[in-house]
């Protein structure tokens, strides 16, 4: 319904203005719940054609009609516009028009990604189209979810403003009327986006688009503005979940399904965020302990692997050493019976075995000596005490 004239200093009291006219409606948004926007007023549906795709036209009204997952029932998702049961894997299909990126491939809802995959039109966001403005259609077509409708758009008559593109500041002329914007002329506001030469505010969350220009947030997965297609649609430190949300990606022990959940960036069996699975997963001095990266342990620290210590040896009381044989230990030095690299014993030290000792000699009285027996010391010399001494 049309009523008095408006312009960007003169706006309606209610609706929109549209070629310096006030009209009810745009689009199906602009009307309530249940009703479609036809010739630019908000009227009661006839036939499905005119409800948004997957809904039907019963008594008036378009049944199955949505915007938001919150709409639906439990269990339900807002997919193109109505209500259907989550699933988790592909649609099942038999044509194009069973899904909602139109495209169908093997029994299988698919999104293109070429123009060439589409047997209609082109690909948009991932969605088959064969129009995308209504000034794509042909006269008295209106386009519809990327589809031309015929019979939805009655032209007005509008009094006479020019003749030609030329005289216009926005260098175009549509039915005597200079449009308010076009591709020359940008719309006044830079939020806005011009639309078959109207200035129109990009659609918030769960409006109907066909390509991500026409949404606030900048993304149309599917025929609907969402918040997100793809994790760096968000911001740091948040992930795009299956409703197309942006959600703070979650900490440790948190429910989870994927990895990219977690700030972990590890989720464990599709359950639970948590620091590691293995200790390849934590720093270099930390090893992975019933899913948590703990420090690796020093001397004398509990451990149950090589992998949890410093020295990468758990002795066998499981505690952390340095060695668990001399060999382990640097030249000059012996491993002791507690796991710690000691240096050699100079002699008259006490020792409990020869490999204790500088010389390689533990007497029998546990002390570090020169020699045990005279073959041990150099020729024209005896082993007295220990001692190798010269013979006079």
């Amino acid at each position: 319904m049309y009523q008095p004239e408006c312009s960007r200093f003169q706006p309606c009291r209610r609706g929109f203005c549209v070629l310096n006219h006030c009209v009810d409606c745009q689009y199906d948004e602009d009307c309530p719940a249940g009703r479609v926007c036809v010739s630019q007023s908000c009227v009661q549906c006839s036939v499905d054609q005119q409800c948004p795709f997957g809904a039907l036209c019963r008594n008036g009204v378009c049944d199955g009609t949505c915007q938001l997952d919150s709409q639906c029932r439990p269990g339900e998702v807002c997919v193109s516009g109505r209500c259907q049961a989550a699933v988790t894997g592909p649609l099942v299909c038999t044509v194009d028009t069973d899904c909602p990126s139109r495209l169908c491939t093997r029994g299988r809802c698919e999104r293109c990604v070429l123009d060439s995959n589409c047997r209609v039109g082109r690909c948009v966001a991932g969605v088959c189209v064969g129009c995308v403005f209504d000034a794509e259609c042909g006269p008295l077509q209106r386009c519809v979810l990327g589809v031309c409708l015929a019979g939805e758009v009655v032209t007005p008559v509008l009094p006479a403003g020019c003749t030609s593109d030329l005289e216009c500041p926005s260098r175009s002329c549509v039915l005597g009327v200079c449009s308010e914007c076009s591709a020359v002329f940008p719309c006044a506001d830079p939020s806005e986006l011009c639309v078959g030469g109207v200035c129109r505010a990009p659609g918030g969350v769960g409006a109907t688009c066909v390509v991500s220009l026409q949404c606030a947030a900048g993304v149309c997965v599917l025929g609907r503005c969402v918040e997100c297609g793809a994790d760096s649609d968000c911001a740091g430190g948040e992930f795009c979940s299956t409703t197309s949300r942006c959600e703070a990606r979650r900490g440790l022990l948190r429910p989870c399904t994927e990895d990219r959940q977690c700030l972990s960036d590890i989720c464990l069996d599709r359950r639970l965020c948590v620091d590691c699975i293995t200790s390849q997963q934590c720093p270099r001095d930390h090893f992975c302990a019933l899913t948590t990266c703990r420090p690796l342990g020093l001397f004398d620290a509990p451990c149950r692997d090589d992998l949890e210590c410093v020295s990468q040896r758990c002795g066998p009381t499981n505690r952390c050493v340095q060695c668990r044989r001399t060999v382990e230990c640097n030249v000059g030095q012996f491993c002791t019976l507690e796991g710690a690299c000691r240096d050699l014993f100079a002699l008259q030290t006490s020792c409990t075995a020869n490999e204790q000792c500088r010389s390689g000699f533990c007497s029998a009285a546990r002390i570090c000596v020169q020699c045990l027996l005279t073959s041990q010391c150099l020729a024209g010399q005896i082993c007295d005490a220990g001692l190798c001494r010269t013979v006079t």
